[in-house]
């Protein structure tokens, strides 16, 4: 997961453009660490 995560600094960098890190690019990309992972799990269906 963590390095899944460090591939898409915009979910963790602060220092990156706030235009790059706006609500609809970080929901992106976790969708496709999600995707990564295989999907939904029962957790995050709650969530």
């Amino acid at each position: 997961l963590i390095d899944i995560i460090q591939t898409k600094p915009a979910l963790w960098n602060f220092q990156i453009p706030l235009s790059e890190r706006t609500k609809a690019k970080k929901k992106a990309l976790w969708k496709e660490v999600e995707n990564t992972l295989g999907g939904l799990n029962k957790y995050s269906q709650k969530r």
